[in-house]
């Protein structure tokens, strides 16, 4: 409960989290190579585990409220479509900088995690709406 009472105020900008960690690997400057130019140094792999750290930590969390049975219908639809807007806009995005030759390696694991987090949410959302009992059956089922 407590965990839903804290995720529901941070919800609305939660699905966010991929663009922040895109601005804490742009801090690394062996990040900021496009992906292709160069043999990436050995100094890529720091930025990318915390990448990979921040944004599985964020995708437990985001996947934890989904699957809840205290959160309503209304969030659910809410968090889902702002998860496909988000994976939608960074897909075109990811596409159109490779297609230039200049996607940067600090892009690519939040743009996977935020298509992830799609797939995720939407159906952690569809099972969840599902599993919720109907308040006029579960009243005469009780009678």
């Amino acid at each position: 409960m407590v965990f839903q009472n804290l995720w529901m105020r941070v919800s609305p900008v939660a699905w966010l989290f991929p663009i922040a960690v895109m601005a804490i690997g742009a801090l690394f400057p062996s990040l900021r190579d496009a992906i292709g130019a160069k043999i990436p140094p050995v100094s890529i792999a720091l930025g990318l585990l915390l990448q990979v750290l921040l944004l599985v930590g964020w995708l437990i969390a985001e996947n934890q409220f989904a699957a809840s049975r205290e959160t309503k219908i209304q969030e659910l639809q809410a968090d889902a479509f702002r998860s496909i807007l988000l994976s939608l806009v960074l897909s075109f995005v990811a596409g159109w900088l490779l297609a230039k030759g200049i996607c940067p390696w600090f892009y690519v694991v939040p743009a996977i995690s935020a298509i992830v987090d799609a797939f995720l949410t939407a159906n952690q959302g569809l099972n969840n709406a599902a599993q919720k009992p109907i308040i006029a059956h579960d009243v005469l089922q009780r009678q």
